[in-house]
């Protein structure tokens, strides 16, 4: 078990620029007395609150760098995450083990910005649910004529579904509709197959290639607009590199 609490607070170099934030974790884990399965729970929270001095002429930041900008009075922004991740390892063997990583997060935050004296403040908002999956299968060995040889199988997935709203506010009070209100998802999915082999003291090789697939939709609520993620097929990606050691703690890497 692993138990954190943090907490900062400053009033910042420049006026108007103050902050507080706060963040917990939890980590919860156990494993059997026979070594061979581990598996946990991971929770964490994080909250902040922060305004912000807005941007300073150059003569204004040479004659006085500490200053706000007089139109920024009320910038700032306020932003929480959520996050909880499962974990799972397995050995099945002494060559073979598995590893298995499940996660879901809300990140929301709020932002209230004016980049001039003659533009007007905004609030922009972010609200994004993620979710995902990382799965790997590992194979090592040193009985086919090498010094070792690790054979690896990963397979992930990551599902989004973000929001994004703009208002243009006074003071931090809307004054009407969204003038932005998109809401978009993505779904990904992906997976590899890679050897990595220690051929000897002084040559490792390591060789992979990876496919992936991306999806999703998004609306434009504003402008009653909908469309398709741009299709971009399957994507493959090879790699190969080596790593030369001409003289033991000297690497070179291709």
């Amino acid at each position: 078990q692993t138990y954190f609490v943090g907490y900062r607070r400053t009033d910042g170099y420049r006026d108007h620029s103050s902050l507080s934030k706060g963040a917990a974790c939890g980590k919860w884990f156990y494993t059997t007395d026979d070594k061979k399965l581990n598996v946990g729970i991971i929770t964490r929270i994080f909250d902040m609150d922060a305004d912000a001095p807005g941007y300073l002429s150059k003569e204004l930041a040479d004659t006085n760098p500490g200053q706000a900008a007089s139109f920024a009075t009320t910038d700032g922004g306020k932003q929480e995450n959520r996050h909880v991740s499962l974990h799972t390892d397995y050995d099945f063997s002494e060559k073979m083990s598995w590893s298995l990583k499940a996660y879901g997060q809300h990140l929301e935050r709020n932002r209230w910005c004016r980049w001039s004296d003659a533009g007007s403040q905004s609030e922009r908002i972010r609200d994004e649910d993620q979710y995902g999956a990382i799965s790997t299968l590992t194979y090592e060995t040193r009985d086919l004529g090498i010094d070792g040889l690790r054979l690896s199988w990963g397979v992930d997935y990551q599902y989004q579904d973000n929001i994004g709203k703009r208002f243009t506010t006074v003071n931090r009070v809307r004054q009407g509709a969204p003038f932005r209100n998109w809401d978009y998802t993505t779904w990904y999915w992906g997976s590899y197959l890679e050897a990595d082999g220690q051929i000897n003291d002084y040559l490792r090789i390591i060789g992979a290639m990876r496919v992936d697939e991306l999806e999703g939709d998004f609306k434009d609520k504003v402008n009653n607009v909908s469309a398709d993620m741009i299709d971009f097929g399957t994507i493959w990606q090879p790699k190969i590199g080596a790593v030369v050691t001409p003289t033991e703690g000297y690497n070179l890497y291709a």
